[in-house]
């Protein structure tokens, strides 16, 4: 059932769909249109180049990667106290009332993460210290906060391709790469090349697995889950988590499917 254009009611799938190394968020379950943001800060939403958040930055601190990843990747623990996330956050009014029980465990807007209670224990449980999280107000469509809470959700680990080959898919020595199947275009490393390395780079393949999540670009509604976390989070029977149906290379993600799979 749907409410608004983008807004889907989800049964939970306990187990995943598909087979994958990892899983990414590529869309959510609500869009835009079911709310209205109330920012709290005229600069909302803040772009990723914030000043704050330029590199150097105070609030990212770069830890080297194993060597054979290669130096294209940039990995960094995200160090900001609450206050920085100012200019990202907002309250968030339904457009309707009918909407609040069908709210997803896991979703996000404006490059934060929101999470109902129950995820952000399992979520802080598979990974102590790995996020950040914080009060997210929502409101009903009278501007009443909603009994049930939820929490910005900020994934700390964050991985950035470094672009040096101006997103294309193409070596350093001009040699061109075989196209990337349209399911792996996932949202948090926007880089076509970088996506590559993910697919074929065994050394960041392997360096990744040690992570249960992570973001891309301090894109925290769209994070990356490793095999075992999302299965995990499946069987727990949150929502939110809803996979795309198939994987050939030219199927586009539908509305209302909101996981990629990368092998």
């Amino acid at each position: 059932m749907t409410y608004s254009a983008r807004f889907i009611e989800e049964p939970p799938e306990l187990t995943p769909r598909h087979a994958a190394m990892f899983y990414t968020h590529c869309s959510n379950t609500v869009g835009e249109k079911p709310f209205a943001y109330v920012p709290h800060t005229w600069s909302f939403p803040a772009p990723l180049d914030y000043p704050d958040w330029m590199r150097p930055s105070p609030y990212l601190a770069e830890v080297p990667l194993p060597v054979g990843v290669g130096p294209l990747w940039m990995y960094e623990l995200l160090t900001a106290p609450p206050q920085a996330f100012a200019p990202w956050v907002a309250d968030l009014r339904v457009s309707h009332d009918r909407i609040i029980p069908l709210i997803p465990d896991i979703w996000g807007y404006a490059g934060l993460g929101i999470v109902s209670e129950r995820a952000l224990h399992l979520l802080e449980e598979l990974f102590p210290g790995g996020s950040y999280f914080w009060p997210a107000r929502i409101l009903s469509k009278g501007g009443t906060p909603l009994d049930r809470p939820f929490f910005h959700w900020v994934q700390r680990h964050n991985l950035t391709f470094r672009n040096v080959t101006a997103n294309t898919l193409e070596t350093e020595q001009g040699r061109k790469l075989p196209s990337i199947p349209l399911t792996y275009m996932f949202r948090a490393i926007d880089d076509d090349r970088g996506r590559y390395d993910i697919l074929h780079n065994s050394a960041l393949r392997d360096f990744l697995q040690t992570l249960p999540f992570w973001t891309g670009n301090l894109k925290c509604d769209v994070p990356v889950y490793r095999a075992e976390t999302f299965r995990v989070l499946k069987a727990a029977g949150l929502t939110g988590l809803r996979e795309v149906r198939k994987t050939h290379e030219d199927y586009q993600v539908k509305r209302g499917e909101f996981i990629g799979v990368i092998p």
